[in-house]
């Protein structure tokens, strides 16, 4: 099953084969929200999305939004200045990979502990404190 990949990678921009289109790093949050709503769309015309990657965005803050994209397996935020991962990840249920590495993310939601198929957990390169109850 081929899924939507937003990626910022230069190959797949230029492929254009089941991606989605990326803003660059000077889109903002709202071009992170927009991407978002473009997903959900999709997710909810019955169109895959397994995988999305908004690495080295500058992005602050996550749309509560992510926690209805349906289906996703891959999440990768790395490399932005992420504080706070929004409680809506838990409703990822088919999430098996998730990688928050070298943010400023103080602690992670409990509703992380949810994800039951969880398979690939990266927070390197953060401040985390501890990590919540559900998984630790």
């Amino acid at each position: 099953m081929e899924g939507t990949d937003l990626d910022d990678d230069d190959e797949s921009a230029e492929s254009g084969k089941g991606k989605a289109p990326a803003a660059g790093p000077e889109g903002g949050d709202a071009a992170v929200q927009e991407e978002v709503v473009a997903v959900l769309k999709q997710a909810e015309e019955g169109k895959p999305v397994e995988s999305m990657r908004l690495v080295g965005r500058q992005r602050r803050q996550l749309p509560e939004g992510f926690g209805r994209i349906l289906g996703l397996r891959v999440l990768d935020v790395s490399r932005n200045q992420l504080e706070v991962i929004p409680d809506a990840i838990g409703g990822l249920d088919h999430l098996e990979e998730l990688r928050l590495a070298a943010n400023s993310l103080v602690s992670l939601p409990d509703t992380i502990g949810l994800l039951s198929k969880l398979k690939i957990l990266n927070v390197s390169s953060n401040r985390l404190r501890a990590l919540p109850d559900s998984i630790s």
